[in-house]
């Protein structure tokens, strides 16, 4: 003969489920109860309010002095500090005429398009940018014993015109990169 009980156990598969919640539930209470309450918070009334002395000194910007702890107090520049002054130049000692920030000229910008090795190669690309409708030149640039060719547009006042011919170069995969020249 079967165990009928038994079996009739297995047959509904929630049982186990909703026992195991129910022991864990069990357990996290008396884990709780156990040890969580045991810690005790200060009564409200045991709080020390102290005075309006902090307050004072801040809204008097005078200074307060801030105990530190041991590890702090092993370092010098915390009694150093507020021994060192900085001297401000006061303004009327700087004039106004001697300034050469507005008496700047306009600067000048040119797009550099690409920099080869080879002639060959940036009369090509000053070609193919003659064929868009963009004007170039080839500068020729020694470095290190290597002659440099790069291919440029410009010189233009404007670094927005020149901004949208690198965005429109950039849409046929060309980057270039745009310099400020001198003006002298």
């Amino acid at each position: 003969m079967k165990n009928t009980k038994f079996i009739a156990l297995y047959k509904y598969k929630y049982t186990w489920i909703i026992s195991g919640l129910l022991a864990g539930l069990i357990l996290d209470l008396i884990i709780y109860f156990l040890f969580l309450s045991s810690i005790e918070e200060p009564p409200i009334s045991d709080i020390l309010i102290t005075d309006n002395e902090n307050v004072r000194n801040i809204s008097n910007n005078t200074e307060i002095q801030i105990p530190l702890s041991h590890e702090a107090s092993s370092f010098d520049f915390f009694e150093e500090l507020p021994l060192f002054e900085v001297d401000t130049i006061p303004k009327e000692t700087i004039p106004d005429g001697d300034t050469m920030i507005d008496q700047q000229l306009p600067s000048r910008y040119v797009l550099q398009v690409a920099s080869f090795n080879n002639r060959y190669d940036s009369e090509r690309l000053r070609e193919e940018l003659f064929l868009t409708g963009l004007e170039s030149h080839i500068e020729t640039n020694f470095i290190n014993d290597e002659i440099y060719y790069r291919v440029l547009i410009g010189p233009n006042d404007n670094r927005d015109e020149l901004n949208i011919i690198r965005r429109n170069l950039l849409n046929q995969d060309i980057a270039g990169i745009i310099k400020t020249i001198s003006n002298e």
